[in-house]
């Protein structure tokens, strides 16, 4: 419920606090007097559009501060939201801030937590309903009116479960499809992907390849020269008749005959020796070499050709023989992912042909449901339209389930074009006020006396619906004058109604009607003043006798003349005994 109301800087208001109370809660005052701009207020914080010309004037900001209080069943569904951090306990307060300022930026708290106006639109069904002349007009939509039926027939489990399997199934469809654009691309591209993976897998590269070409191709475009240089090298140290190793010899002879005239030791000759047998393992890998080179013309244009190859190779697929075997390895996972879409496309097409199946059973059984409590709904609804002085109502909801029935196979598929978060169903609802004539859609035929009426009575149906089913989606209901067109008998009753719904939720009505105002439980009348140079609105809860003068005024007399005022006492008196007396029952 709507425990209490805070606002201030807006319109006309300067500062004003209402606290509102169970059951049935009025407001009355002078066309003018701002009872509009008070429900202006409580749709700020609904999340409706701001405007800075909303600001009092000489005022820099404007502030509307709302708290509710809700039950554990609403505090779930808000939980749900996924927005809103709350306490969990069996009753939780819930405060809501909106601030609007004149550069045209603006504030929304919950909970002294700042968020947006999206999260607010979604938190506010919860909270507060609205009903006036022009929101009742969203009675003459399909959807509404589908929620409508869903109210009464408590299907909010199933159709939450049909919600959360259709989101199911939405995202599901929509990774299948990218998986299916996946592989069409994997497809094209494979012809592509092979060639590539074919060109570099025939080089059958080795690592560092390459450097070792250029090496051997260093050596071979030099080979005459490296032969000539290794033979000369050779030659001089070992085959020709002065070679150094012939001159070391005869050098050595000598150094023995000086040592064994004692004038040389024996460490000279050690070292002599083993100059000797290094310069004879240098002359035999001299001769190895030449023996080994193999040296052809054919063989450089091999490792020319070889390298060419690789080189084209690292020009397409990358700087390095690295890079190139790093492409090599991306080519052969592109190739095995087409192997991969295609294992997801059959584990994603198996998963939602279980969530069809889940969703189809799901919408079926909450078609069923609907279907089952339209009959009663039907009639509930002409008798309550009945009891509001309409003498020969017809109402009837015409309802479609999207399946169509084949002789041949029984029934045909739903075609999904038609599922919805909502199930599988389309209703609308006929009517007609008037004895003889056909129901037609409601768009066509309700006057705006008659959708007041209407509404009236179906959320008085819908509201038991929810106590039975322990579904009371909207705490607080707030009807805005919806009284428009209707007096006499038809507004007493109008009244009632309004007391028999204020008994299980908390409503708020703006209305002229004393026959209504006769059955508040807080009657509030809201003036207009002019304070200090300033036209300012305020509220104020009326006492016993307080009331009986404004239900006087409301009835066409004055507050002072006697015989009106003791028929507002008489009116207030008798709405107190059937009170007392259904209490009892």
């Amino acid at each position: 419920m709507l425990v209490n109301l805070r606002i201030n800087n807006f319109a006309l208001i300067e500062s004003l606090e209402i606290a509102f109370g169970n059951n049935l809660n009025v407001l009355t005052g002078e066309t003018g007097a701002g009872k509009s701009i008070i429900i202006d207020a409580i749709n700020l914080l609904l999340g409706e559009r701001s405007s800075t010309e909303a600001i009092r004037s000489g005022a820099h900001r404007a502030a509307v501060e709302g708290t509710f209080r809700v039950n554990h069943e609403v505090l779930d569904q808000v939980q749900g939201l996924g927005e809103v951090e709350l306490d969990n306990g069996h009753e939780v307060e819930i405060n809501v801030r909106r601030e609007l300022q004149h550069n045209g930026r603006s504030r929304i708290l919950i909970n002294d937590q700042v968020t947006t106006t999206a999260v607010l639109k979604n938190l506010a069904p919860y909270l507060v309903q609205i009903h006036g002349q022009s929101q009742q007009h969203g009675l003459l939509s399909r959807s509404v009116q589908l929620e409508i039926v869903d109210e009464f027939a408590n299907t909010r489990e199933l159709r939450r479960q049909v919600g959360t399997i259709y989101g199911k199934w939405k995202s599901t469809t929509v990774r299948l499809e990218q998986a299916f654009a996946r592989s069409a691309e994997l497809r094209r591209q494979r012809e592509f992907l092979e060639f590539q993976l074919r060109e570099i897998e025939a080089l059958d590269l080795r690592p560092n390849e390459d450097e070792e070409l250029i090496t051997e191709r260093n050596l071979l475009s030099q080979a005459e020269k490296i032969i000539e240089l290794s033979a000369t090298a050779y030659s001089e140290l070992y085959e020709a008749d002065d070679s150094v190793l012939t001159r070391i010899a005869v050098i050595g002879r000598k150094l023995q005959e000086l040592n064994s005239l004692g004038a040389l030791n024996d460490e000279s000759l050690a070292t002599l020796e083993t100059a000797i047998i290094g310069m004879n393992e240098v002359a035999d890998n001299l001769c190895r070499f030449g023996d080994d080179f193999d040296y052809s013309i054919e063989r450089l244009a091999e490792v020319e050709t070889r390298l060419a190859q690789i080189e084209r190779l690292k020009r397409k697929y990358g700087a390095s023989l690295t890079e190139v075997e790093h492409q090599r390895k991306e080519l052969v996972r592109q190739l095995g992912e087409a192997d991969e879409i295609d294992a997801l496309i059959a584990l994603l097409q198996a998963e939602m042909t279980l969530i069809e199946s889940e969703y189809l059973a799901t919408a079926t059984a909450l078609s069923g449901q609907r279907q089952a409590a339209i009959g009663e709904f039907e009639r509930l609804v002409e008798i309550e339209l009945k009891s509001l002085k309409m003498k020969q109502p017809t109402f009837r909801v015409q309802f479609g389930s999207r399946r169509e029935v084949d002789e041949a196979q029984g029934h045909k598929p739903i075609e999904k074009s038609d599922w919805s978060a909502s199930g599988i169903d389309r209703v609308e609802f006929f009517f007609s006020a008037n004895q003889g004539e056909k129901a037609r859609p409601l768009a066509h035929v309700a006057s705006g006396g008659e959708l007041s009426r209407l509404m009236l009575t179906l959320r008085t149906l819908c509201s038991r619906g929810s106590v039975r089913g322990e579904n009371l989606r909207t705490p607080t209901l707030i009807f805005d004058e919806i009284d428009i067109g209707v007096s006499g008998q038809v507004a007493q009753t109008v009244g009632r109604k309004m007391r028999d719904l204020s008994h299980t939720q908390q409503t708020i009505c703006v209305t002229h009607q004393p026959q209504i105002a006769r059955y508040a439980t807080h009657h509030f009348h809201v003036d207009k003043e002019f304070v200090a140079g300033r036209t300012q609105t305020s509220v104020r809860l009326l006492n016993s006798e307080e009331r009986i003068a404004e239900l006087a005024q409301l009835m066409g007399g004055t507050k002072e003349a006697g015989s009106v005022k003791e028929a507002a006492r008489w009116l207030i008196h008798e709405s107190d005994n059937v009170e007392a007396s259904n209490n009892k029952i």
